[in-house]
Order: C-alpha cells, then structure tokens, then sequence
C-alpha cells in the first residue's frame, strides 16, 4: 500500500508529510516499511521512529525519550556527518530540559549544512540565552 501510494516520494518527505499532519499512527507503518526495506541496519526508519517518539510524544514521557535517545544515538553512530541526525538529537536534548546540549547539537547540525531558518533562529537563541555568542 504505502509503497504504491509514496513511491515517487524519498522517504524523507514522507515521513515530514505525516508529522507535519500530525498522523502517529500513519507514520508508524511508513516507519515500518522503511524498516522492512532498509533492514535492522537502515538509518532512515531509525530517523522517522525517532522523529514520532520526540515530536509527537504526549509531554515529556521518559519512556518514549529514552528510546528515541537510543535510536538517535545510533543514527549519529552511523552517519556522524549527517545534520538530520544531529537535528533530531538537538530536539531531543531539548525535551529532556539539556539547553546547552541542545544547542551543540544545533551547532553541529548547522556545521552539516542544516540551514532552515526556525533551526538557525533556534540555535542563535540558545547560543545568546546561554552567553556563547562567540560560536
């Protein structure tokens, strides 16, 4: 089904299409045929589980955040240079209440080319919040 319906879409698209609606449970079977078709190894379905445990998570449970931590830790593992990976950690040490981790990760995403303008505002106001304006 979800090959059909997407498969002129990257994955990465997908997955934003189904945070962005805001559909957890749709983007659980993207999730899952990502996986399927990557394998126990792939990064991608790691990327969109991770994104639907940080950003659609009802409050900060610690359950949820720690497995979301596990898989970002791994995307990072993989793919150190990768400003996704560095984004989803900086929206993570954000919920766990880590400015000043939050704001390396920023860093590093934005080192990796990640260049939307919410992500550079957000890294600017870390950085000035936490008197680092040399960076």
């Amino acid at each position: 089904m979800l090959r059909t319906r997407f498969s002129t879409q990257p994955s990465e698209t997908r997955a934003g299409t189904f945070l962005r609606a805001g559909d957890e449970a749709l983007l659980a079977r993207v999730v899952a045929e990502l996986r399927r078709l990557e394998g126990e190894d792939g990064t991608w379905w790691r990327y969109g589980e991770a994104s639907r445990l940080i950003l659609l998570g009802q409050g900060d449970d610690p359950a949820r955040l720690s497995q979301a931590r596990t898989l970002v830790e791994e995307i990072v593992r993989q793919r150190p240079t990768w400003s996704r990976g560095a984004l989803l950690e900086a929206y993570l040490r954000e919920r766990s209440g880590e400015p000043s981790g939050a704001a390396d990760a920023y860093l590093r995403a934005f080192q990796h080319g990640e260049r939307q303008a919410g992500v550079v505002e957000r890294l600017a106001h870390l950085l000035a919040e936490q008197n680092r304006l040399a960076e």
